[in-house]
């Protein structure tokens, strides 16, 4: 079912736009769907959940998927990368502040604007954009 491929296509993109305009100045740049920690973790990080996606436009006969209310949730996390006279939470800002441009290039409102939750050693930002997709949409 094409509803099945969405997060993939989603995420390919994240990581296709990020890496060619984020490697340069955040080489460790990670894009992620995994929820394990890797053994060595790479700054920034880039989470993508996929969260309660529901079915939109069903047929009376309900045999078919016509479109599909779409959320994820992304996190972004640093652990204080050094970007030259920035605050240690900037690379956070920074990496956010694009994924928002990219999902809003995608078609995808912003449900809930990134906000903080910080720890001590880790800078972290979440942010929730959801979108109606429909069966034949190009993402």
């Amino acid at each position: 079912m094409w509803a099945t491929e969405i997060d993939t296509t989603v995420l390919s993109r994240l990581r296709s736009r990020g890496y060619s305009d984020l490697k340069k100045k955040y080489p460790n740049i990670n894009f992620t769907d995994d929820d394990r920690a890797p053994i060595d973790p790479k700054f920034p990080t880039v989470f993508y959940i996929n969260i309660s996606s529901a079915e939109r436009g069903q047929t009376l006969d309900g045999k078919s998927m016509n479109a599909l209310l779409h959320s994820v949730q992304i996190e972004v996390s640093d652990n204080g990368t050094p970007v030259a006279n920035k605050p240690q939470n900037y690379a956070t800002k920074d990496v956010m502040s694009k994924i928002c441009d990219y999902m809003k290039d995608m078609g995808y409102e912003i449900v809930n604007m990134p906000f903080f939750q910080n720890t001590d050693t880790v800078f972290r930002m979440v942010a929730r954009f959801r979108r109606v997709i429909g069966a034949n949409d190009v993402i």
